[in-house]
């Protein structure tokens, strides 16, 4: 069983997830996504045409070799290589490795995987779309979103925001599905970087909480990793295309 890999190094947590920002942890990049952002920080990642395949037990193995037990899996993305992408979580999870997907919000999130309390997703809920087609992607798991949510392991929603406009249209979407959630999702603003700063979205929040009583609740998304490493550089690349 083989997944398009892009590469794998070695840096920091930089994004939100279930076990902090900032910890050691190993990033395994696939190849491969079926969208196609501008603000893209990897696009290389993006190209279907030429993958690296790897197997799973490859994968595994280059891994287990760091002596890290934290591992990270983004794109591309995962989500386009699913039994693949299955075979591979399982594999460190049953070992208690602590893995977090991070996907771009258009996959449906394996049901399989949604009762380990080791796999954590962090999901991306972009510009222009509809909260009722955002929300189909977690029918697989155990039913609709508030009646699924108590019973499957750590989720992060998060928000992409790259102007004031978008700021208010993911506070409205934030304020439904608060609505929806019984308290057991995580939600994060993430800025678009070089272009929206945490700064800004912290500025807004403040000013805007009135109008949005849940935003207080919101994590800012800083991507720590851009600030130990400005220049894109990975601490210790284990593998690339």
């Amino acid at each position: 069983m083989k997944l398009p890999v892009n590469e794998i190094f070695i840096s920091v947590d930089g994004e939100v997830n279930e076990w902090g920002q900032g910890k050691p942890t190993v990033f395994i990049r696939t190849q491969g996504c079926n969208l196609d952002c501008s603000y893209c920080d990897t696009p290389d990642s993006k190209d279907h045409s030429t993958p690296s395949y790897m197997t799973v037990e490859h994968i595994r193995n280059i891994v287990f070799t760091t002596g890290i037990k934290k591992v990270t899996i983004t794109g591309g993305e995962p989500l386009l290589h699913r039994k693949e992408m299955i075979w591979l979580i399982q594999s460190f999870t049953c070992v208690d490795y602590k893995v977090s997907i991070e996907t771009n919000g258009t996959q449906v999130i394996p049901n399989i995987l949604s009762y380990d309390k080791n796999v954590c997703f962090i999901v991306d809920f972009k510009q222009g779309k509809k909260i009722e087609d955002f929300l189909q992607i977690f029918k697989e798991r155990g039913g609709d979103f508030p009646e699924a949510v108590p019973y499957y392991g750590p989720l992060w929603i998060k928000f992409i925001i790259g102007n004031e406009q978008e700021f208010h249209n993911c506070s409205k979407a934030l304020e439904k599905m608060k609505n929806l959630d019984n308290g057991s999702v995580n939600f994060a603003f993430a800025g678009i970087y070089e272009k929206t700063s945490p700064e800004q979205i912290l500025e807004w929040a403040l000013y805007w909480k009135k109008d949005y009583p849940n935003i207080t609740e919101v994590s800012i998304n800083v991507q720590l990793h851009k600030l130990i490493f400005p220049e894109g550089e990975k601490s210790y690349i284990l593998k690339k295309k």
